[in-house]
């Protein structure tokens, strides 16, 4: 029925029949929402397709919410000339009474989650640079603020009551047995590390560069074209600290390349995207409170991702900076 329903939403949405419309369901990313692929056929035969996300208000309000928000997020996007430029062009979300259905051009040209390269590591870091220098009017700061704030306050309703250190804790004293691999010989997950973290993030200046950020920089929203990075998913973005971003993403690419030989790249990375020790503490307690906290916290796949880019920020944090330019990853 709900892919009965998608196909006569989207045909209403573009003007042409519903036999005009052909959808392919899309696997990938971790979250409840259906992904499509489709094909639209216009009333001069010309076809085009486009990539949506969509979920039902009633069995999945979350994930519609975040769906709507995303929406809102892109349309700012698209106002700040990143839309067909970073990002894919937005056409807009239908909302049909039971569905939240997010409407992108499909970019057939782009591979998301690899390859990893020196070519398509250099694409990434000219399109953050070209994320974190969008000029923002003081409206502009209003909009993104108050919907990153909303959203956040929806995934963290059930934890309103908890301070964030006593999260992290609860969380760390579950989590840690997968983390001492990473660590220094001699060093226990069980021990310090925890203070050292919270108070090493504590010391993180959030507002030092505030600028326009994704915060969710995880390998399946980068793709790459033969000229170019490609940056999706911007429900959470918000303003902040570009250092942050650029760790995160340099977290994940060193991720991705678990399973390479090339030290040199890896080290390259390292020198360009990671940021200092309060950086690193930051991200560390925010993917570990995320273990337990996140709507996505029970699927396996999602736990393992996060557990590993722990883990990598770990070995970063625990060794001195010449060490980090040489270390395993």
């Amino acid at each position: 029925m709900q892919h009965v329903n998608t196909r006569e939403s989207v045909a209403h949405f573009f003007h042409v029949d519903s036999d005009h419309v052909a959808l392919t369901e899309f696997d990938g990313g971790f979250t409840n929402t259906k992904k499509y692929i489709i094909d639209v056929k216009n009333s001069h035969d010309i076809q085009k397709k486009y990539f949506i996300k969509t979920a039902n208000i009633n069995s999945h309000p979350l994930e519609a919410f975040l769906l709507e928000s995303e929406a809102k997020m892109y349309q700012i996007f698209k106002k700040l000339g990143l839309t067909g430029f970073i990002t894919p062009n937005f056409e807009g979300l239908i909302q049909n009474g039971t569905d939240n259905i997010l409407v992108l051009d499909f970019l057939s040209h782009v591979s998301f989650g690899y390859p990893w390269n020196s070519q398509t590591i250099e694409y990434l870091d000219k399109s953050l640079h070209s994320l974190h220098s969008v000029v923002l009017t003081e409206i502009d700061k209003t909009q993104i603020m108050t919907l990153s704030n909303l959203v956040r306050r929806n995934l963290t309703q059930n934890s309103k009551q908890i301070d964030e250190k006593t999260l992290f804790m609860n969380a760390w004293k579950r989590e840690c047995r997968y983390f001492n691999h990473a660590l220094n010989s001699g060093e226990n997950a069980e021990n310090n590390l925890p203070h050292q973290i919270i108070q090493r993030a504590s010391r993180y200046n959030l507002n030092s560069s505030v600028k326009l950020t994704l915060q969710d920089l995880n390998p399946t929203n980068i793709g790459f074209s033969a000229t170019q990075a490609y940056l999706i998913d911007p429900v959470y973005a918000t303003l902040g600290n570009p250092s942050l971003d650029r760790t995160i993403a340099g977290i994940n690419i060193l991720y991705k390349l678990n399973n390479s030989a090339d030290m040199r790249l890896k080290r390259s990375v390292v020198g360009r995207f990671i940021g200092d020790d309060s950086v690193l503490a930051t991200i560390i307690k925010t993917h570990v409170i995320n273990l337990i906290m996140h709507p996505d916290a029970n699927n396996r796949e999602w736990q393992k991702y996060h557990r590993d880019c722990i883990a990598i920020a770990l070995k970063l944090i625990c060794r001195p900076w010449h060490e980090k330019l040489f270390f395993h990853y």
